[in-house]
């Protein structure tokens, strides 16, 4: 199991396409980025420096190319009322890169709208299909109305950055698996606040913290995995079930660090 972020790191491609966000007026030279009103499409793999704003719009990957998708946030504040603000729909990884000093804010509506009614995805403000690492030396603030804050379907890493979640249910999700390498982790979730919940796998479904500092405050659990959950390093400051007094629904735990092995 990886325990330093070092050792995770990859090296940033030297060609970087430079998308700059408006409403009604992003601008991208690359032919892999596409256009549609207030909807930038990335169709290649390769690294992308986002900067600007969008009010009422969403980046989406649908990387054809099978390779990994950089996106690198330098200074964005997107709001999607009807969906993910960031989708990374078809990659063969994401990693997202806070650019060092700068504020990105990603914001979702409480109402989403599905191209495909029978599928609830994306289903975060931050979502990601395809494997995702978040890096950088910058910050993020999440507010997710709907569901999850972030979330991937896959191995959900963070190696560092200064992340800021505030979610309706889950603060920050890796389906199969949740590690976290560094970083400076606030969370504010209605359901629990780190978590990893594939149920159908025997070797997926568990959380490591090797390193950061997280503050964690939870209507659910602050810490919840399927299998286990490994505590290695980190400076922890779990509230869970919204503070001891708090009354849950009977569905609701309110523990600490919840998984069939915790060690």
């Amino acid at each position: 199991m990886p325990v330093s972020a070092d050792t995770q790191r990859r090296p940033i491609p030297e060609n970087v396409v430079p998308i700059t966000l408006a409403d009604g007026g992003t601008t991208s030279t690359d032919p892999s980025v596409r256009v549609a009103g207030s909807t930038v499409t990335i169709t290649q793999s390769g690294a992308y420096a986002l900067r600007g704003t969008l009010t009422a719009g969403r980046d989406i990957v649908e990387s054809d190319g099978g390779g990994p998708v950089w996106l690198m946030l330098d200074g964005v504040d997107i709001t999607n009322p009807t969906s993910a603000a960031i989708a990374v729909m078809d990659a063969g990884e994401a990693v997202i890169v806070l650019a060092e000093g700068t504020q990105n804010c990603l914001v979702d509506g409480p109402a989403y709208t599905f191209s495909d009614p029978t599928k609830d995805e994306p289903n975060a403000t931050l979502y990601s299909k395809a494997g995702m690492t978040i890096d950088g030396a910058g910050s993020l603030t999440v507010t997710a109305a709907y569901n999850d804050g972030i979330a991937g379907k896959d191995t959900l890493t963070i190696l560092a950055g200064d992340l800021a979640v505030t979610a309706a249910d889950d603060g920050i999700r890796g389906r199969d698996a949740l590690i976290i390498l560094g970083g400076s982790i606030t969370v504010k979730a209605g359901g629990d606040g780190l978590t990893s919940d594939n149920d159908e796998d025997a070797e997926h479904g568990s959380i490591t913290v090797a390193a950061g500092t997280l503050n964690i405050t939870s209507a659910g659990d602050a810490i919840q995995a399927h299998t286990n959950v490994h505590i290695i390093g980190g400076d922890f400051h779990l509230t869970a079930g919204n503070g001891s007094r708090a009354t849950l629904p009977a569905d609701r735990s309110r523990e600490g660090s919840k998984a069939a092995l915790v060690w």
